[in-house]
């Protein structure tokens, strides 16, 4: 029997499409909420922007649009779990505190910061225009009046610098080291920026730059010896990006006279458990707390 080795072609090629929509329906069903993630990545594949406000953390009263974020997009389709960052921010800062947020994104925890530091302040740092301008809305839309929004990117450099803003994903945004940029934005080290601005110390600085974490903390120079605490994102994957690993990191914290834990939750209640530096780890939240506070 002769078979058209066109028509077998597109039998085959039929198959493969019938079995990727197979598998794309079987994701949809997978998730939390099926009509919301379809929504999703429609109104996310078109930044479609909607005035639509979603709770970020009910007992502070803080809210975000639904802008065509991802971090915004992960929360309206039920995958944002912000329960450790939150128990750590309201656990370290409090009324009258100086806090930091670099790698701001669209401001959820700014708005959670300024509400718990209340007559404090607290300086937003995002270097990605169109998130920063999110950022903005949101701290409007929370009206909170303790914000000092900055656009730029922290780093131990001033100037300009090459940055990489990821097209589906704006939580992974990050300075870019050699060609891959889609773009330059501004850059200030925070040494430089707290002369500026008269701050002497940092009650809460909070760092999620995508690797970049420890040229934020070479900017401040001199200025590391009045930081009370450091919650910060430790990945593998994306220190390599900047050349230095986690042996490095907790090296110059402990130069700076720091202590590292490793923040986790049991159940409801918030744990601060030390750091050992050889157990197996890609990806973590860490505290860095100088030695004299309390845990």
């Amino acid at each position: 029997m002769y078979i058209d080795p066109m028509c077998l072609g597109c039998v085959i090629n039929n198959c493969l499409i019938m079995k990727k929509v197979v598998q794309a329906v079987r994701r949809i069903l997978n998730e939390k909420h099926p009509i919301r993630f379809v929504m999703s990545r429609i109104l996310l594949r078109f930044r479609i922007n909607l005035s639509r406000t979603l709770f970020f953390n009910n007992k502070l009263d803080v809210q975000t649009y639904l802008h065509a974020s991802s971090a915004a997009h992960k929360l309206f389709i039920g995958k944002y779990d912000a329960t450790l960052d939150s128990a750590v921010f309201s656990k370290y800062i409090e009324e009258g505190h100086t806090v930091f947020d670099v790698g701001a994104n669209i401001g959820m925890y700014t708005t959670v910061a300024a509400r718990l530091s209340k007559s404090g302040i607290v300086y937003a740092f995002e270097a990605t225009p169109q998130t920063f301008s999110y950022l903005l809305d949101n701290v409007r839309l929370n009206d909170v009046k303790n914000v000092y929004p900055v656009y730029a990117a922290v780093c131990n450099e001033h100037g300009l610098v090459s940055f990489f803003e990821h097209k589906n994903s704006h939580e992974q945004n990050y300075i870019s080291k050699g060609d891959g940029g889609t773009m330059h934005v501004p850059a200030l080290k925070l040494s430089n920026f707290m002369d500026s601005v008269g701050v002497k110390s940092i009650d809460f600085l909070k760092i999620d730059v995508e690797g970049a974490e420890l040229s934020v903390l070479k900017s401040l120079g001199d200025y590391i010896n009045s930081v009370r605490v450091v919650y910060f994102e430790y990945t593998n994957r994306n220190s390599s990006r900047f050349g230095y690993d986690l042996e490095e990191i907790i090296q110059f914290f402990q130069n700076a006279g720091f202590e590292i834990f490793i923040p986790v939750m049991q159940g409801d209640l918030l744990v601060i458990k030390p750091f050992d530096l050889t157990a197996q780890m890609d990806t973590r939240n860490l505290l860095a707390i100088k030695k004299e506070e309390y845990v």
